[in-house]
């Protein structure tokens, strides 16, 4: 009898390396001083890039870069500085592409919008008077008062005029 592919010692396998796992991730706990004396401690080096290496804290994720690192630090990550400056001028690049890529998405919106609002211009305001008059600001002012304010009967009614004048019944 076979006892290695039971579902039992499989789930013991699974447990076993969950927890090798989590006590790999806190035996591998560092601490690190720059140059300039900054101290990161019992901090997780998450991944290693040619410039620099991503700690995770307990306050969040950091890049240091080699060059603020002790020399002990570097060769222990095996730093090139060669390949760190192809590296940064890579990712500088790509930086810059989308950069450009942004503001021209920017731009691009900007002439769409200008175009829809040629096409589909804002409506004039317009007032609607208590005789059911209804009228844009410019041509209010080319109306005399007494005409705005009579009903459908001809008669005058009260209101307020375009410039906040009230007329009264007339």
């Amino acid at each position: 009898m076979q006892l290695t592919g039971s579902p039992g010692v499989m789930k013991m396998k699974g447990l076993a390396l969950i927890l090798i796992i989590c006590f790999a991730s806190i035996a591998l706990a560092d601490d690190f001083k720059t140059i300039d004396g900054k101290e990161y401690k019992n901090v997780t080096v998450s991944r290693v890039e040619p410039d620099g290496i991503v700690l995770i804290t307990k306050s969040g994720i950091s890049k240091v870069y080699f060059t603020e690192l002790p020399k002990e630090v570097r060769a222990r990550f095996n730093y090139d500085p060669e390949k760190a400056a192809a590296y940064s001028a890579e990712q500088n690049a790509n930086l810059e592409l989308l950069g450009k890529q942004q503001e021209e998405a920017r731009q691009k919106l900007t002439k769409e919008r200008a175009r829809y609002w040629s096409e589909h211009p804002t409506p004039k305001p317009r007032r609607i008077f208590s005789n059911g008059m209804e009228l844009a600001p410019s041509e209010i002012d080319q109306l005399n008062l007494t005409e705005i304010h009579k009903n459908m009967n001809g008669e005058m009614v009260s209101g307020i005029a375009a410039d906040g004048v009230t007329v009264g019944q007339g």
